[in-house]
């Protein structure tokens, strides 16, 4: 068997391993939302959800976004390592990077960088199955560092649609 077929059948076993991690991925992130939707109360069904800008009842508590709009981006920073305070979505997305919910902005740039090294298109014939998952898989990953960059950085949101 020639080198080129041996690297061609380990780039192909790369691609579906993370094809198969991003199908269970998108499972368990289902299960939860279903969870979720399940363990939702009944009363709050038809109940309208309070404004962002709303004042909260008096005695009570002030809502996570009420909290979130007061903090300074450091502070936001630092509530955004607590895994607790992650939406699902955006634990999905670090596990898709296979980094840990309190990593730093260059831990998910290395990350992001060795991913879609890995699934470059580029390394498959044109119009084949290979290189389409490949185009998938990277669309994925870009989504997924997207979301973490915007919650690791909300900054760098503006700066991106600068027009230069």
């Amino acid at each position: 068997m020639g080198i080129t077929r041996r690297i061609r059948r380990i780039i192909k076993g790369y691609v579906k391993t993370a094809r198969e991690r991003l199908d269970e991925l998108e499972a368990e992130l289902n299960a939860r939302r279903e969870l979720e939707e399940y363990l939702e109360p009944a009363g709050s069904t038809g109940a309208k959800p309070m404004p962002e800008t709303a004042t909260p009842p008096t005695g009570s508590a002030p809502t996570a976004s009420q909290t979130r709009a007061a903090q300074t981006p450091m502070e936001r920073q630092t509530a955004a390592g607590n895994s607790q305070q992650m939406s699902a979505d955006l634990l999905a997305h670090f596990r898709l990077l296979g980094i840990p919910p309190n990593a730093d902005m260059r831990k998910a740039q290395e990350a992001y960088e060795q991913l879609m090294e890995r699934a470059n298109p580029e390394r498959f014939p044109e119009g084949s199955e290979e290189r389409r998952r490949a185009e998938q898989i990277r669309q994925r990953i870009q989504q997924a560092y997207d979301a973490i960059k915007q919650h690791l950085d909300p900054t760098s949101a503006r700066f991106d649609r600068l027009e230069i």
